[in-house]
């Protein structure tokens, strides 16, 4: 939030394409009707590697690193 991380997961598992065909959404719980996220997302990105701390600084600043 605002360019500091308030929770992380780490990752398991293999690497590797997507098994299942579930749908990709955003600030909601799949499956439940409810809000999970009472807000509004904005300029959202998916990138196909992490970014570093300080690509995520960049874009935050509003710099936008070529990837």
């Amino acid at each position: 939030v605002d360019g500091i991380p308030k929770a992380a997961r780490p990752w398991t598992g293999t690497a590797g394409p997507a098994t299942t065909a579930a749908v990709l959404t955003f600030g909601r719980y799949p499956g439940i009707a409810a809000p999970y996220f009472p807000g509004a997302l904005d300029e959202v990105r998916i990138y196909n590697r992490p970014l570093s701390d300080d690509q995520v600084a960049d874009l935050y600043s509003g710099v936008f690193p070529t990837l």
